[in-house]
């Protein structure tokens, strides 16, 4: 069964470092709430694209972070803001979107696992994407309890976890 967390928020304008440093924090706190969260890979085309190591260190998160080009001229598309992608090597993965201000793109991170994770570490991953990224919801769930409720947002459904800032 997969399970994922979702962080959304709105519009923020923020820089490739201020998104970097962002999630160099999340993954440095979740690191010890299971050892599936310890290593992260690259995503590739290849198997063998995809087990290239990630040093998770502000500087290289900042390298990979990658902008939305145009399709006529490669040019970045700034108020999309960035996206990293990079998974453990055997069943989890994170995907962010970050610093965009751009009305309809929400920012996102997305952790998701095939793992089975007691409630405790979920509890824990929340907390930390809650401090590193200040969310407006969250939300933790499993494909069956989100298909329960598919017609809403993903953010306003039932979870296992659920947060939204107060207005």
């Amino acid at each position: 069964m997969r399970t994922f967390l979702g962080a959304y928020w709105g519009n923020r304008k923020e820089s490739v470092r201020a998104c970097a440093e962002r999630l160099e924090r999340f993954v440095t706190d979740i690191q010890a709430s299971d050892p599936s969260f310890s290593r992260w890979f690259r995503k590739g085309r290849t198997l063998k694209g995809a087990h290239s190591a990630i040093d998770m260190s502000v500087d290289e998160i900042q390298r990979l972070l990658k902008t939305n080009n145009r399709d006529d001229n490669g040019q970045p598309i700034q108020e999309l803001g960035f996206g990293f992608s990079a998974w453990n090597g055997e069943r989890c993965s994170l995907a962010a979107q970050m610093g965009s201000f751009s009305s309809p793109t929400p920012n996102s991170v997305l952790l998701e696992t095939r793992d089975e994770l007691p409630m405790s570490t979920w509890k824990h991953v929340a907390d930390c994407a809650i401090a590193a990224f200040d969310p407006d919801a969250l939300i933790v769930t499993s494909d069956e309890l989100s298909a329960k409720s598919s017609a809403v947002p993903i953010w306003t459904r039932p979870g296992l976890i659920n947060f939204r800032r107060a207005s």
